[in-house]
């Protein structure tokens, strides 16, 4: 099982816009399950969980490194899809980029009663820059 990562279309608009001074802000990150094929036009999850912790959030040369941390609810589920929203100075938070497994097994997500210590961490990279390129 492999990750797949898009800014989708809806963050590319708030990229673009975003190259013209305002300040972006990651909001949330989500986590949910089913799977798209039209992974670009999203604008939700196909089916959200659960907020997940951002735990790092730094930007790097080639834009923003996130860690996130996905924690068990009271019942399991598989892990399909980790969304990011951001927003441009004080706009709503938009679905900026999502990141899909490629299988739709995913990673299972235990219930909270039968690993109440369970922690999935998650490493992305949101490769962008501020000239637009």
């Amino acid at each position: 099982m492999a990750w797949k990562g898009v800014i989708t279309n809806s963050g590319s608009e708030l990229l673009a816009q975003w190259t013209a001074g305002k300040t972006l802000t990651i909001t949330r990150a989500a986590a949910g399950t089913g799977r798209e094929a039209a992974m670009l036009a999203q604008t939700a999850l196909v089916s959200e969980k659960q907020t997940v912790s951002i735990l790092s959030n730094k930007t790097t040369a080639q834009g923003q490194k996130l860690q996130l941390q996905v924690t068990p609810l009271a019942t399991g589920y598989p892990l399909n899809q980790l969304g990011i929203w951001a927003k441009l100075d004080s706009g709503a938070a938009r679905l900026i980029a999502l990141f899909q497994t490629d299988t739709d097994a995913g990673v299972e997500i235990p219930s909270k009663t039968d690993v109440p210590d369970y922690v999935y961490t998650f490493y992305g990279l949101l490769e962008f820059t501020g000239s637009g390129g």
